[in-house]
């Protein structure tokens, strides 16, 4: 029979008060999530500067570094990369309307031509869209001067009293379950960090090979491509395909020939990173088999989009970490 330890209901609550943010406050879920994201990322950093001043200091000191590192990269993305993005997005419609010759062009039979024909055109909108809610959903989260100010003040709490917000939540367990609660903690932010390292370099990877493959190619949008690539790296499987899509459907335009190896080029660059990157990397992070990942970035796309893909891997390595301590496989007490 399994029995329910006090330390459970507290992260059910923590579980249940998470999923109802993100279902009733967007913004703010947006807002805790990057906050948290940093807070993992920096809190190497801040611990390390804490040996030699105030941990206050500290967390101001390394938050300020990454702030002005972050308005750099935001000013040249800002000057090089969204001009481009923004003229891409206007040309998509005129691009899937190009694809409709495709079925003539490669003489398949007419029987089966209004069939690749539909299915061509569903998969370029499809592409469409989730780039589109990607910008809205980007757009929408920073845009707000609130939001603006208010990410780097609770990132700054998070980094400069992490462990008293913790322990403000176990401070009603026993002394055993509290020490069994902070153990989680600590193994989910450790698992955390090293999967947003590890995302980090994939995204890097995929961003520099596509970089590299449009300049070759001597194809448009080059900075643009790769900045996609980059981002669609954060949604597995899903992302990648969206960005091979689009790039395709962009070297279509010049001719079938050069969408034919674009495709070839994005689906060794998948094969790539998500058979010897990805599990080297996040794969040794998370150990989640890559049929959960699917399988999640599917089902948090389908319930919250764009935003519910990017937290898919993050949210299931929580949820396993938190099932391998209270469930064992005997069947004993959780």
């Amino acid at each position: 029979m399994i029995t329910i330890r006090s330390s459970t209901w507290v992260l059910i609550m923590l579980f249940v008060s998470i999923v109802g943010i993100f279902s009733l406050a967007r913004i703010l879920a947006i807002v805790l999530f990057v906050c948290t994201l940093l807070s993992i990322l920096l809190y190497p950093m801040v611990d390390k500067l804490s040996q030699r001043i105030a941990r206050g200091s500290a967390a101001v000191a390394v938050l300020f570094g990454f702030i002005i590192i972050a308005i750099a990269a935001i000013s040249w993305i800002a000057a090089n990369v969204a001009p481009g993005f923004t003229k891409l997005v206007h040309e998509l419609p005129t691009l899937v309307r190009e694809i409709r010759n495709l079925p003539n062009i490669v003489s398949i039979p007419a029987e089966a031509a209004d069939y690749v024909n539909d299915a061509l055109h569903d998969a370029a909108n499809i592409a469409i869209g989730i780039v589109k809610s990607s910008a809205g959903s980007f757009l929408q989260a920073v845009s707000g001067v609130i939001e603006l100010i208010v990410i780097p003040v609770i990132t700054f709490y998070f980094l400069k009293d992490g462990a008293k917000l913790i322990n403000y939540f176990t401070r009603y367990l026993d002394s055993n379950e509290s020490l069994r609660v902070l153990g989680i903690l600590n193994e989910i932010k450790t698992v955390l960090g090293r999967y947003i390292q590890g995302q980090m370099v994939v995204s890097f990877i995929s961003g520099i090979a596509v970089c590299a493959y449009f300049w070759i190619m001597g194809l448009p949008y080059m900075l643009v491509f790769a900045a996609i690539s980059g981002v669609a790296e954060l949604a597995p499987v899903v992302g990648p395909t969206v960005a091979a899509i689009l790039a395709s459907l962009l070297a279509y335009s010049y001719s079938p020939a050069l969408a034919a190896k674009t495709l070839i080029f994005y689906i060794i660059l998948l094969k790539v990173n998500h058979n010897l990157v990805y599990p080297a990397l996040i794969g040794k992070a998370t150990k989640l088999h890559p049929v959960a990942i699917v399988s999640g970035v599917l089902f948090f796309g389908h319930l919250f989009g764009v935003l519910g893909m990017i937290l898919a891997v993050p949210v299931l390595a929580v949820i396993k970490i938190i099932f391998e301590h209270y469930v064992s496989t005997n069947g004993t007490a959780i």
